[in-house]
């Protein structure tokens, strides 16, 4: 599994990593500070977007993203807890706050894995 973290807090990014690399077994996960080219090159299972960089335009870029590589998982990510409501007008699959890191981030697996067994159950 490939997993792609952006985040300009770098302190966070790491966090996030430790956390990810306990409830995923098997995973490469990348860390970039900004979204660049590279970012492009490959595609993620999940990726984790920051709303605050490019002055608050991640969701334009959450959707070029997506419009690019629709089969990964998009989770914004944020110490601004009323983004979470505009990212219910995104194509976003989960919102983790970073003041609530930890349950967020256990609702965010839980709800993962159960989208991934419905999809299993839907191509058997």
């Amino acid at each position: 599994m490939k997993i792609g973290i952006i985040d300009d807090d770098k302190e966070f990014a790491e966090v996030l990593n430790k956390e990810l690399e306990q409830l995923f077994s098997q995973v490469q996960i990348k860390k970039y500070q900004e979204i660049s080219d590279e970012l492009y090159k490959e595609e993620f299972d999940i990726l984790f977007l920051d709303v605050l960089l490019y002055d608050k335009k991640s969701f334009n870029e959450g959707e070029k993203i997506l419009t690019v590589f629709p089969h990964t998982t998009l989770v914004y990510i944020s110490s601004v807890e009323h983004f979470v409501f505009e990212s219910y007008k995104q194509k976003t699959f989960y919102f983790v706050r970073k003041s609530n890191l930890y349950p967020d981030l256990k609702e965010f697996y839980k709800k993962y894995n159960q989208s991934q067994l419905n999809d299993k159950q839907i191509l058997t």
